[in-house]
Parts: structure tokens; sequence; C-alpha cells
């Protein structure tokens, strides 16, 4: 989950929605807790939960997304992995992270990744 694809998020809702008053959304992840330990792990470093407002008034008519939480992760994610091996995932998963969402800069499973678009089903 990050900002490009909270927004796309963000305008299928607001442009589906008839009266127009949407103000804030709040996009987050959920379910992490029913997947075996590996798969948390890895996924848990790149959840990011979201809150959109409407409209700022530096920026009127562009939505203003906040991270929520993001201090915490950072710490969470730091404490966990400070001194230890747990960075490293399983080559199976590494291997399925690479063939299904590939990094755009390296070979580091933690980085270079961002959303695919988003593809809402309009049957």
């Amino acid at each position: 989950m990050d900002e490009k694809l909270t927004l796309q998020i963000w305008h299928l809702i607001s442009s589906n929605q008839a009266s127009r008053r949407l103000q804030n959304l709040r996009v987050m992840p959920f379910g992490l807790e029913l997947l075996p330990n590996d798969e948390r792990r890895l996924l848990d470093w790149f959840s990011r939960s979201f809150l959109i407002t409407r409209y700022s008034f530096q920026n009127v008519g562009v939505p203003t997304i906040r991270e929520i939480g993001k201090r915490e992760r950072e710490i969470i994610n730091q404490s966990r992995f400070q001194g230890s091996d747990e960075r490293c995932v399983p080559e199976r998963l590494a291997q399925i992270l690479s063939n299904v969402w590939p990094s755009e800069r390296d070979n580091s499973w933690e980085s270079g990744r961002s959303s695919f678009p988003l593809q809402p089903n309009d049957a």
C-alpha cells in the first residue's frame, strides 16, 4: 500500500459517490494475523495505513494524504530487524515476491517497489 494506490482508491470511491460529501477516508490493510509467520512478517514490512482528507487550503482540489502510524512502524521495523538476521526472508518468499512484484531499483526485497495501478471491477 502506498500513496499512489491510496489516491486511486479515494478517486474510485469519491467519483462513484452520489452526494460527493466524502471528507475523510482511512485506508488500511487487514487480515495479516491469519497468515503464517513468515508471510505475516514479510507483509508487515510493507503494510501502511493512510488518512485522506478531501482538500487542503494550500492545494484546493487535491486531497491530502497522510500516513498513519509511520513513526511507530519505522521504530517497530528497526527494533525488529536490528542486529538480527530476521530481515532476511525465506528464499521461497523472496522468489515469490520477486516474480509477482519485481523491484524497480535493486534486488533487495524491502525496497524499490510501488503499488500496481488499481483495476476496478466494472462488471
